[in-house]
């Protein structure tokens, strides 16, 4: 029996402008950052008052090739296969320059606002970042002073808070710290990129955040620093079945280990930073019998013991006054040296944006990391936002393997666990996009993919979670295909990955939906 259309969430917007001045050009930023090349930003469909039925959808027959195209032109092709797809054993994302190329199309989709209002914690700390400076560029170039928040500050007063939140203090905050934890779509650090370039545009740069001490991957890549290290390193994560699977992870949920003094790990920026100093917090793994490790930086060394009595979380802070460097970790080959990650701050006030996303991964896979060790790190990162995006890996299990009910048990432990530990963060679940199973010239539904949004809408309010629908954000079932098909294309032929032009598009969406409530209070 063919499921029926779900019920139309409840996106009703006020007649008034969807962003401000200031966003417009932290938009503008975020798309030339991603795509490395000026844009403008997307604008996006009134929210639809019904999504498209779940019903099969028959492809038509492509058009023959242009035989004149050639890789790389401003049709967005590239001449490459696309990677092969076997979902649920994680896919990975294929090398994020070979989208660059090329416009954007007219973009199918629809703003989608987070429900229920839940994001008063993020907002309310946002109220409280000195503003940008803004002394190098003219009020027309930003809009600067064009809002209430801005003309507030101008006059020595503290910005208003938004409706929900705090009340207005004088104090401002020193950081905003968001987490987005997820699969592939995340770690592929486009549609995160372009939220973290967008609101550090807005509220001042606070720097890359936590960055894997190692290659979760030959794809793997940041858009703010690059991550090379040598070949001996031993990756380690829930879904990596090879591994130990002990669950001593860390924030990511993913450790680097080594005993050899050959094996090093270097990490730096992809792009000159903004002067001035900055930190660069090291996380790894204190435990019996573990070796000593080297870290070179700038014109510094300092020697790390990771050796201790009983395992647990290791953190020790680098002073980089000069600005953010090349950073390189090498074991000196006395014992097991095993590695988190790094965060990089800049000193001053800001917003900082962890990408947190492992191939392929599911949101029960939390629950074999050692809580201890990844509460330790997430306490230390003191979140104000907490996204989660999940879901389309899981809807390819079996019901005999992995019953609903599991599933949904799993989750509500996986969200009450991140409520303990991180009370006073907002939280808000990114429900997963289209997804549909392609056979032959059709695309049909996945029952359980529907399942899984309905368990997530359940759930996440009863645990004070918002929610940001990616399937209503595309316009309901079979939507991808018309992404697909865009020139240049916005989705992968795997109907669920989405090249760098569409996680641009979903980036900006998803930047909209953060901070409607926030712009609107200060109109």
């Amino acid at each position: 029996m063919t499921p029926e259309p779900p019920p139309a969430s409840p996106q009703t917007l006020p007649d008034r402008p969807l962003r401000p001045p200031a966003a417009v050009h932290a938009h503008e930023r975020a798309m030339s950052r991603i795509l490395g090349v000026a844009q403008p930003p997307p604008s996006f469909a009134p929210p639809p008052a019904e999504l498209s039925p779940w019903t099969a959808i028959t492809l038509a027959p492509p058009e023959p090739a242009d035989a004149g195209a050639k890789a790389g032109d401003a049709s967005g092709t590239t001449g490459e296969a696309s990677p092969v797809v076997t979902p649920g054993e994680g896919v990975d994302d294929g090398d994020p320059e070979a989208d660059a190329a090329g416009l954007l199309s007219a973009v199918p989709a629809y703003f989608v606002r987070v429900e229920p209002p839940s994001l008063a914690a993020f907002h309310g700390r946002l109220a409280r970042l000195e503003p940008v400076d803004m002394a190098d560029e003219t009020a027309e170039d930003r809009g600067a002073g064009s809002t209430p928040a801005g003309e507030a500050a101008a006059a020595g007063e503290a910005p208003a808070a938004p409706a929900g939140g705090e009340a207005p203090v004088a104090a401002p905050a020193t950081k905003v710290r968001v987490l987005m934890y997820g699969a592939s779509g995340t770690a592929a650090d486009i549609s995160v990129g372009y939220v973290r370039t967008y609101l550090q545009d807005r509220f001042g740069d606070g720097g890359p955040g936590f960055i894997p001490l190692g290659r979760m991957n030959r794809w793997y890549r940041h858009s703010e620093v690059t991550v090379e290290a040598s070949k001996g390193w031993r990756k380690e994560h829930a879904q990596w079945k090879k591994g130990r699977l002990d669950g001593h992870y860390g924030l990511l949920g993913a450790s680097f280990a080594s005993k050899s003094k050959r094996d090093w790990v270097r990490v730096s920026p992809r792009r000159t930073p903004a002067p001035g100093p900055f930190t660069a917090e090291l996380h790894y793994l204190l435990q019996p019998g573990g070796g000593r490790f080297k870290v070179t930086y700038g014109d510094k060394t300092v020697e790390l013991k990771t050796a201790a009595d009983a395992l647990g979380p290791g953190f020790h802070t680098l002073e980089l006054p000069d600005g953010l460097t090349s950073i390189e970790l090498r074991p000196r080959g006395d014992g097991e040296v095993r590695l988190f990650g790094v965060v990089l701050e800049a000193a001053g006030a800001g917003v900082v944006v962890d990408t947190l996303g492992i191939n392929g991964t599911r949101s029960a896979n939390h629950l074999a990391w050692n809580e201890d060790v990844w509460a330790a790190a997430l306490r230390r990162r003191a979140p104000d936002l907490i996204t989660l995006s999940y879901g389309s890996n899981e809807s390819v299990d079996v019901e005999e393997e992995i019953p609903m009910a599991t599933y949904r048990a799993e989750l509500r432990t996986v969200l009450e666990r991140l409520r303990r530990v991180a009370p006073a963060a907002s939280c808000v679940l990114l429900l997963p996009t289209d997804f549909p199973l392609h056979e032959g010239d059709q695309l049909l539904p996945r029952a359980r993919l529907r399942e899984i949004i309905d368990a997530q809408r359940a759930i996440a309010p009863e645990l004070g979670c918002g929610l940001w629908d990616g399937m209503a954000f595309m316009g309901g079932f079979g939507a991808i295909r018309e992404w697909v098909a865009a020139t240049p294309p916005l989705a992968r032929d795997d109907y669920l990955h989405f090249t760098r032009q569409g996680g641009a598009i979903k980036g900006a969406a998803l930047s909209d939906a953060l901070l409607l409530e926030y712009d609107w209070s200060r109109q």
